[in-house]
């Protein structure tokens, strides 16, 4: 009987010690997948800053400067063509934003809003180009100017050093 019973005992932390094997295997093996598709998340979403930074540079340095007469149809064009780009990313970003940390997800609110800003100021400087209030247009075009050179771009540095901290996690 006894010889049973230790017999039943050892069986059992053997079967024991394989379920606990493959628990922690399983486990090990979605936080691992868990881990790779957020640092894939990050490195996507700050390829997306990136491309519609340089964009917002190109616009307010080469087509937004532009003040002859015949290019406000170009502009107003460009300018919603930026605007529905980051559309796109503010919608994936709130798809996403559950996953990311407090820390990113306050560094793009951020962003967000300072884009935003920007291409309401540039906005109202096509209005007022075709309005033909030309201070009023290089005002706006040179407050979008500069948020686009100084503030955006800092923001971005910010975005890059939070999500190399959060990688490293």
């Amino acid at each position: 009987m006894e010889t049973t019973i230790n017999l039943l005992v050892n069986g059992s932390l053997a079967l024991l010690g394989v379920v606990l094997g493959h628990f922690v295997t399983k486990h090990t093996h979605i936080f691992q997948r868990s881990y790779e598709r957020k640092s894939d998340l990050i490195v996507d979403l700050y390829k997306e800053v990136v491309r519609l930074e340089f964009a917002l540079k190109k616009y307010v340095h080469f087509i937004g400067a532009e003040t002859g007469e015949d290019s406000i149809q170009k502009k107003i064009e460009e300018l919603n063509n930026i605007k529905r780009d980051f559309q796109s990313f503010q919608h994936k970003f709130w798809e996403v934003e559950i996953i990311l940390e407090d820390d990113s997800i306050e560094k793009i609110n951020k962003f967000l809003q300072t884009y935003i800003s920007i291409t309401s100021k540039l906005s109202v400087s096509n209005i007022s180009q075709q309005l033909r209030d030309s201070e009023q247009q290089f005002d706006n075009w040179s407050e979008g100017f500069q948020l686009v050179s100084t503030n955006l771009a800092q923001i971005k540095g910010e975005l890059k050093s939070e999500f190399k901290r959060a990688l490293k996690k």
